[in-house]
């Protein structure tokens, strides 16, 4: 049906239903008030007439709508205000088609009303009507199922999103664990964690990761028990939301420990422990705390007694492996009678009331280790008065010590280095870095390779997480680089500031008087007036015209570089 224009009543208007925008107030709603003060509403608003108490309802221009509002309420009131606005007779599907299109391809739409201008469209038409969103917005829809996907997260997570206490990659990243108690710890302790310095999407993937068991390391059936096709194996989520880890790991992880147990159970008499180690059953490692039980140590011996116990268990790992091959979680009592009625046996025999049993190690455990190291630390200081400073073994030893000491960078050096991991467990995919097999790595390197290796090390520790933006500063500053003479304009920093700022910006930098810029607003934007640009269109003077917006240096980038206060920067 055709469109006609009228003036219409602000207060014949009602706001539509299915509208997703929910935030009406800040600087860029300000902006739009201060415009319409001075020149009224350029473009018209678009309603439908409906049966109610107003005759009309938005379908597009709330936030004009509001305005005008706002405008006429400072102005004595809102009984005379009007509107112009186009009228088109429509229905429920019609509107909410144009509404969804609309706010879709407006830059200043939020990541969270995006996400649900597309679940109130979906929830109308249902999941099947995804690709039909996608070809209409030319939105991709993995796209699309992914912001839906981050509407399940709770309130509490969604609203620190809103105030920027985390990034979108986060929400991804929470919304793919699917225990709801285990979710909102990892959130807790991510926000704990913040407050000292933010936690990046990668750091916050690899907290999910440690939680989230490899399906490799399954000891019962994955295809038998469903696991393939499970939406919770991040192989899955990859081919359905096109996110999630590289290996395929289980989300659900209750769901794996109970199968988990269930296979171990079932199968245990057929296992190691019961063989080698005399134990009855077992228990996961999260499940014990250090004084839930009693620990048996290398040199001690179990009693016969032991073997057909209940309470004499193995200590697992989630993967099956061992964290503690023995230990006993019956009565005190009867855990010291046993270790000393053991202790008595091997007494009497060094004492010749028995035969003696063989010794397969040394009589105290820990005499070797304790001394060898007692030799280490005496002699190594004076050792090193005589290593030459700048000589290759200088450097292998730093590039060594760099290396195992910064446990941030452990991971990106394994993949440099593939031969430095080692896999802990052998039904599992967790690999940490082997000292010995980097210090084999190091030890063979020639001085120019030594010097390239510490120079990498070196960049790649203070971009980890370790490191607070004024520490890089700082390395940043002796290496040479100019904050206030080198940084630029991005697209992501003018995206996020309003149409006000990057005008304050424009006129105090001075951006507005360059002939380049000039000449770009005229031509290409065909604008009279800077004011007059939309702010995708002033993000175009700052990024494309050609003038030169070096040392133009918003304060807040100066705030904490000494180099700058210091030059009054």
């Amino acid at each position: 049906m055709q469109r006609t224009f009228e003036e219409i009543s602000v207060t014949a208007i009602a706001p539509s239903p299915f509208n997703p925008r929910k935030s009406f107030s800040g600087a860029k709603f300000d902006e739009l008030v201060a415009s319409i003060a001075n020149v009224g509403v350029l473009e018209p608003v678009l309603v439908r007439p409906v049966d109610g108490k107003t005759p009309f309802e938005l379908v597009a221009g709330e936030r004009r709508w509001r305005a005008r509002m706002t405008v006429a309420e400072a102005n004595g009131g809102v009984e005379s205000a009007t509107i112009p606005a186009m009228v088109q007779p429509m229905d429920d599907d019609t509107a909410l088609d144009i509404q969804t299109i609309e706010n879709l391809q407006r830059e200043d739409l939020d990541g969270l009303e995006e996400a649900q201008a597309f679940k109130i469209f979906v929830d109308r038409k249902g999941v099947d009507a995804i690709p039909e969103l996608a070809q209409r917005t030319g939105i991709k829809e993995q796209y699309i199922r992914r912001r839906l996907m981050i509407l399940r997260l709770p309130k509490k997570i969604l609203t620190a999103w809103g105030k920027g206490e985390l990034k979108y990659g986060h929400l991804e990243q929470l919304a793919r664990m699917d225990d709801k108690q285990q979710r909102m710890q990892v959130f807790d302790k991510m926000i704990q964690e913040s407050r000292h310095r933010p936690v990046s999407v990668s750091a916050l993937k690899d907290m999910i990761q440690r939680i989230s068991p490899a399906l490799k390391s399954a000891r019962f059936d994955i295809e038998a028990e469903g696991c393939l096709t499970c939406t919770q194996n991040t192989g899955v989520q990859i081919k359905l939301f096109d996110m999630g880890s590289g290996d395929d790991h289980c989300n659900r992880p209750a769901c794996f420990k109970q199968k988990q147990s269930a296979h171990l159970l079932k199968t245990w008499s057929r296992t190691k422990y019961p063989k080698k180690f005399g134990t009855t059953g077992f228990r996961f490692d999260d499940e014990v705390g250090w004084n839930d039980c009693h620990h048996f140590w290398g040199s001690d011996r179990i009693a016969e007694k032991c073997r057909s116990c209940e309470n004499h268990l193995s200590i697992l790992y989630l993967s099956g492996e061992s964290s503690e091959d023995r230990a006993c979680f019956g009565d005190e009592a009867c855990f010291k009678a046993a270790k000393a009625s053991k202790s008595s046996d091997t007494g009497a025999a060094a004492s010749g009331n028995s035969r003696p049993e063989k010794q397969d190690g040394p009589r105290v455990a820990w005499h070797g280790k304790y001394f060898r190291e007692a030799f280490f630390q005496e002699q190594l200081p004076q050792r090193f008065e005589t290593v030459v400073p700048g000589s290759i073994t200088a450097n292998q030893v730093a590039l060594f010590t760099i290396v195992k000491g910064n446990g941030r960078i452990h991971d990106w050096y394994m993949e440099r280095h593939p031969r430095t991991g080692k896999k802990l467990y052998a039904h599992s995919d967790f690999t940490r870095l082997d000292s010995e097999a980097l210090f084999s790595l190091i030890a063979g390197m020639d001085m120019l390779h030594i010097k390239d290796e510490i120079n990498a090390v070196a960049l790649q520790a203070i971009l980890s997480d370790d490191y607070a933006t004024e520490e890089r500063g700082m390395v940043a500053r002796h290496i040479g680089i100019d904050l206030a003479g080198e940084w630029r304009f991005t697209a992501e920093y003018l995206d996020k500031k309003t149409k006000a700022e990057m005008m304050a910006f424009g006129e105090s930098f001075g951006l507005f008087e360059d002939p380049q810029a000039q000449a770009f607003l005229a031509d290409t934007l065909k604008r009279k007036a800077f004011k007059a640009c939309k702010k995708g269109e002033l993000i175009r003077v700052f990024l494309e015209s050609g003038a030169d917006t070096g040392g133009m240096v918003p304060d807040e980038i100066l705030a904490d570089d000494p180099a700058a206060a210091s030059t009054g920067g």
